[in-house]
């Protein structure tokens, strides 16, 4: 190391020499502090010269005020490196984001030029089917328009046909009307002359009455024929008349005037009654010889009960069997007769529900055992014998009201005692909540259970008061 010192004199020797040295170690202070080694003042009162630097007062000043400055320019140059450096790797921080930015906008980019490349072969692809079903549809179109042609064509032919088929429609109805007409005139007619010569109505299931209704149509079937011969032989005189101009006509033999035509037909249909009665006379005489006795039933006695039958019994038969009905359905007004009755009917027809809800009640109540006997009977069985069997189920029941009214008791001592103790039972409260032995037996094993836990943890016995709630 150099050292270096200063030879002075004059009064002011101290003063320098301190200021000197107090500038010097501020001067070693900035040396050591980068990392130079310091400068060692001598000591003024040495002889040896040899080891040692001589300065003169303006050297050292100079010396000292270059030292500082490069010192100062070194710590800038040093700051301003510094600064460089931390530019320099900001700069190259920012650099490398940018290049991942790059590569990621360049990844970016492939990507959406793939999916473009993707969207456009998905629009191709697209247009090639809107095309494809457009020609489909056009196709379509044309297939239905010709159907729609010809459903208008086959249309027109159907209500033609339908035309056609409501005119026989109406055409045979009307036949079917003037053959229901005249079948019921015929009918009606039959039964007017039966109804005339016997004074009463025909029995549908009487072979004698078949046989007198089917003579008594023959003869009038001949009737017609003769009076519709006679209708026709006055047209064709009619005709013949108008043909030679003249105004008077005549029957074969007899007849020479309208006068005379109507004459004669009313002798014979008066002719035809009295042959009719003769018929229906006799067939009267064969019948009471093959009974052997006639009385009853030229009287109009029958001895037939049937529904079909009704029309001939006789009014006092009728009026008895009504008034043992009344009796036995207990009404006064015949009017309610029949309102009565659709009573009884629907009453009747409720039984077998009725009495399968009885065998059910009775079921639960014996415990299957005597339920299925009565459950095997017939519905239609169901008389006074088998309603007395039911006759327990009502003791039954009422106990079982019993039970539940003391069951709703027992629910309410059960709160009662809940609200002594702290725990919080299970609220049943609710009046849409019906009371079970299962929730009366949930509430005394929570009681039970905060009991003994309580017990457990306190070593205390049960309290005196709980008892009388039980």
């Amino acid at each position: 190391m150099t050292s270096i010192c200063h030879l002075l004199s004059g009064e002011d020797e101290d003063y320098f020499v301190q200021h000197e040295q107090v500038e010097w170690e501020i001067l070693n202070k900035l040396l050591q502090h980068h990392g130079f080694n310091p400068i060692h003042l001598a000591d003024p009162q040495t002889k040896d010269l040899t080891a040692v630097v001589l300065l003169g007062k303006q050297s050292g000043i100079e010396i000292r005020h270059v030292v500082a400055t490069l010192i100062k320019d070194t710590e800038r140059r040093q700051a301003l490196i510094r600064d460089l450096i931390q530019s320099n790797n900001e700069l190259k921080n920012d650099l490398r984001q940018q290049q991942s930015k790059a590569s990621r906008y360049e990844q970016r980019a492939s990507d959406l030029e793939h999916i473009v490349e993707d969207v456009k072969g998905k629009i191709q692809d697209l247009e090639s089917d809107f095309l494809a079903k457009d020609s489909q549809q056009k196709n379509l179109i044309e297939q239905l328009e010709r159907e729609k042609q010809d459903s208008q064509v086959h249309h027109q032919q159907l209500k033609q046909k339908l035309h056609e088929q409501e005119e026989t429609i109406l055409r045979l109805q009307k036949k079917l009307y003037m053959v229901v007409t005249e079948e019921e005139q015929r009918i009606e007619r039959r039964n007017k002359i039966f109804h005339k010569f016997h004074k009463r109505v025909p029995k549908t299931h009487s072979a004698f009455d078949q046989q007198l209704l089917d003579e008594t149509q023959n003869h009038r079937t001949q009737q017609d024929w003769r009076k519709d011969e006679v209708d026709e032989t006055v047209r064709k005189r009619r005709e013949h008349s108008r043909n030679k101009g003249k105004n008077k006509y005549s029957v074969p033999d007899t007849i020479s005037n309208r006068k005379t035509l109507v004459k004669v037909y009313e002798d014979y249909l008066q002719e035809s009654r009295a042959k009719n009665e003769k018929i229906f006379q006799k067939q009267w005489n064969y019948k009471f010889l093959g009974n052997g006795d006639g009385k009853d039933e030229k009287e109009g006695k029958w001895d037939s009960m049937k529904i079909e039958d009704i029309d001939y019994m006789q009014g006092s038969d009728c009026k008895r069997f009504l008034k043992n009905l009344c009796k036995e359905i207990q009404i006064q007004d015949v009017n309610n007769l029949i309102p009565a009755v659709r009573e009884r009917s629907k009453l009747a027809a409720a039984c077998p529900k009725l009495q399968k809800i009885l065998n059910d009640i009775n079921s639960v109540v014996s415990n299957g055992t005597k339920s299925q006997k009565l459950f095997l009977q017939s519905h239609a069985e169901l008389g006074v014998g088998n309603i007395l069997m039911y006759e327990n189920l009502v003791s039954t029941v009422e106990k079982w009201a019993e039970q539940l009214m003391a069951l709703k008791d027992l629910h309410r001592s059960l709160k009662k005692l809940s609200k002594l103790g702290p725990w919080k039972l299970v609220d049943l409260s609710d009046p849409s909540h019906e009371i079970c032995v299962q929730d009366l037996q949930l509430i005394v094993d929570e009681i039970l259970n905060n009991l003994m836990n309580k017990k457990n943890m306190t070593g205390l016995q049960m309290t005196p008061s709980l008892p009388m709630y039980w």
